[in-house]
């Protein structure tokens, strides 16, 4: 590993950290608090010796995230570069080629390598998930169908997604357990091929309120983040795609579009991402040539980040609304003409 690299890593993480957020100790080796980007209560979680992670922001290891070191703190803070981010934590603008080229594939090794272990989690885990299917235990639960209408979604979109209801899971976080009724969300992909769909995700959005640890949880370790189409037949966006936070805003948005068993907008795909910190392979779907056009429609705290993301792509906008997308909808406060009409108005502004 080069000198200077190493000499970040030698850099004290909590000292780095706590200038920007407050941390208590929460467990032998970890602390938690605030994120100094997303805020929360807890979700940003620091150990000294492995790094650094925020639950919403960039994921959590196992997760889809990834412990951080202190170069990729600054560079996440600041949004600088890696040059930028090695200057800052030592004082230093001296970098000769080598030591950046050198610098750059030690990093890329471990992220190539971290990449190469999670994929393989997650194969094993999908593998498991579909053995044991409990999610059709969950979806057969007689309390599914009435909590999940007081979300907005009727009993055909619950029947369509397999949604279901979980009672008293046991959860540890923090060296503590606690107890958790959840809402249960399958990821369905169909497999054309063999004519039959299986799950590669099963979320719990807790019931507890204020859960230690964040409101969702894969009910298998390793299973990581994935893009949730609203259209479970849908393999890859085509026409118009709509990017909303969120396996529920993305079901509601769909449920709105229909009407009477016919789809009012049939060019239009639904995706929701987890959180605000994208994978580059779900960039790389978002670049496909059969997408028209991209809406980044984020929670109304995520501003910067959708700006950010539109960044990304030469037809893409973002879609700002007053308040979560869901919400404004179960309110009736929008339906989906309405919303048709403000992402036509701020392609309009855009590319007039």
């Amino acid at each position: 590993m080069n000198d200077r690299l190493q000499a970040t890593k030698n850099i004290d993480m909590l000292g780095l950290v706590g200038k920007t957020t407050s941390l208590k100790k929460v467990a032998a080796h970890e602390y938690a608090g605030p994120c100094p980007k997303c805020g929360g209560k807890d979700r940003f979680r620091v150990d000294p010796e492995r790094g650094w992670f925020c639950r919403q922001c960039t994921g959590e290891p196992g997760s889809g995230g990834y412990w951080n070191d202190q170069a990729d703190f600054i560079m996440w803070l600041h949004g600088v570069k890696l040059t930028e981010a090695l200057t800052r934590l030592l004082g230093d603008r001296g970098f000769t080629k080598k030591e950046l080229e050198q610098i750059a594939a030690d990093r890329q090794e471990r992220k190539s390598n971290r990449e190469q272990e999670e994929s393989q989690k997650a194969i094993t885990a999908r593998k498991e998930l579909n053995t044991r299917q409990e999610w059709k235990d969950y979806a057969g639960h007689q309390s599914a169908i009435d909590l999940w209408a007081g979300r907005g979604i009727n009993s055909d979109w619950v029947a369509y997604y397999g949604l279901g209801y979980c009672e008293g899971r046991e959860y540890i976080c923090d060296g503590g357990r606690f107890v958790s009724d959840s809402l249960t969300i399958p990821y369905h992909v169909y497999d054309f091929d063999k004519s039959k769909y299986h799950v590669i995700d099963l979320k719990h959005r807790l019931l507890k309120i204020d859960s230690p640890g964040g409101k969702y949880r894969h009910h298998i370790s390793g299973l990581g983040n994935n893009l949730f189409f609203a259209d479970v037949l849908m393999k890859n966006p085509i026409g118009d795609l709509l990017i909303v936070e969120g396996e529920i805003k993305a079901i509601v948005t769909w449920q709105a579009c229909w009407e009477n068993e016919i789809c009012n907008f049939p060019n239009l795909t639904i995706v929701s991402v987890p959180g605000k910190s994208w994978k580059e392979e779900w960039i790389q779907v978002f670049k496909s040539e059969a997408i028209e056009r991209i809406f980044i429609c984020l929670d109304p705290d995520a501003n910067r980040e959708s700006d950010k993301l539109v960044s990304q792509f030469s037809n893409s906008v973002s879609v700002k609304l007053p308040a979560k997308i869901d919400d404004l909808i179960l309110a009736d406060a929008l339906d989906m003409m309405k919303l048709s009409e403000i992402m036509e108005n701020a392609w309009s502004q855009k590319y007039a």
